[in-house]
């Protein structure tokens, strides 16, 4: 029987301990990304929607979707967090979070275990990818395969600052192919630019133009995976050239257009 999800790279885990006031900046990456609540209270903000993770609670992020976390419980917080390559989860609207049964939470430890055998002792915070063994891919794997079988959570109730946010980010993402402005954002809204610098602010980290600008970088990194010209993609994305959106994109990535395309061959 065929295994229903096969993780082909292991990139690296972490286990970080937070103090309760940390806040995780942000950012969008190829691969995906798992995290494992294991204490405390994590806000985070995924692509358009803010949710709230618990103690044995399960995450998995996307490639190329923004993501950001900020610890809001009032003791120290404590996550396990996976990078890794897979062609087998499939896409889907919204983030996938899962709540552990006792059995998965077990299994969950067992996977954290076989990992942290395997540490540098130089390095106890972050393992490579060469130092995973087989048990851990499998084990993980698992994991994920019960964890995706259970019904995802919805998030909580949201306040009137989320609800704000996500109706700001998804006007944005639905508009990704225009210029848009603080004041055409705000007055689809129904707010004033004030409000939502600071909605963004708290929910980013950054103003809302910025994030829109980055937003923009992240789709033009899956436009470069199809067989479209830099010129296309610009023109796509709204970019007033294929020489601006170059150096735009170099700014945030480090690279050229062209130079990250030969990076994903």
């Amino acid at each position: 029987m065929k295994n229903p999800l096969q993780i082909t790279k292991l990139i690296n885990y972490r286990h970080i301990h937070h103090e309760n006031d940390y806040v995780f900046g942000g950012h969008s990456h190829t691969n995906w990304e798992v995290n494992i609540i294991l204490k405390g209270t994590f806000e985070v903000t995924y692509d358009d929607t803010v949710y709230t993770l618990e103690e044995n609670m399960l995450i998995i992020y996307e490639p190329d979707i923004f993501h950001r976390s900020h610890v809001i419980s009032a003791e120290r917080a404590e996550v396990f967090i996976f990078h890794f390559m897979t062609e087998d989860i499939p896409k889907r609207k919204g983030a996938g979070i899962f709540a552990l049964s006792e059995l998965d939470a077990s299994l969950a430890r067992i996977v954290m275990e076989e990992a942290e055998k395997n540490a540098n002792p130089k390095d106890t915070q972050t393992l490579l990818a060469n130092t995973f063994n087989y048990e851990v891919q499998k084990f993980l794997e698992l994991l994920l395969i019960r964890s995706m079988r259970s019904k995802t959570l919805p998030p909580v109730k949201q306040s009137a600052e989320e609800k704000l946010y996500r109706q700001a980010a998804t006007y944005m993402k639905e508009n990704i192919e225009k210029n848009l402005t603080m004041n055409e954002i705000a007055k689809h809204c129904r707010t004033n630019t004030t409000k939502l610098k600071r909605v963004f602010k708290k929910f980013t980290g950054s103003g809302a133009m910025t994030h829109f600008a980055g937003m923009k970088i992240t789709a033009a990194k899956m436009l470069l995976r199809e067989d479209l010209s830099v010129l296309e993609i610009s023109e796509r994305l709204g970019y007033s050239s294929q020489a601006y959106m170059s150096l735009c994109f170099k700014k945030e990535t480090g690279m050229s257009p062209l130079q990250y395309r030969k990076s994903l061959l």
